[in-house]
């Protein structure tokens, strides 16, 4: 039984380490660029649609920053 949990934590151990490699600065720089070129949103709109633009260029951003 020992030998089973032994084997349990260290097939965990060697999985741990399963986060994507980002280029942080190519993601920094797609993110603003993003941004720049999103279209204005108006100052009295009763919607915040600002903070869908503001997800979407971040999702974008980390998709196209993914080292392969």
């Amino acid at each position: 039984m020992k030998r089973i949990l032994l084997l349990i934590v260290l097939l965990l151990l060697v999985g741990c380490d399963m986060s994507p490699d980002i280029d942080r600065k190519l993601q920094r720089e797609i993110f603003f660029e993003c941004l720049k070129n999103a279209p204005k949103q108006p100052d009295n709109s009763k919607y915040n649609d600002s903070a869908e633009i503001i997800h979407a260029c971040g999702e974008q951003a980390r998709d196209m920053a993914l080292k392969d």
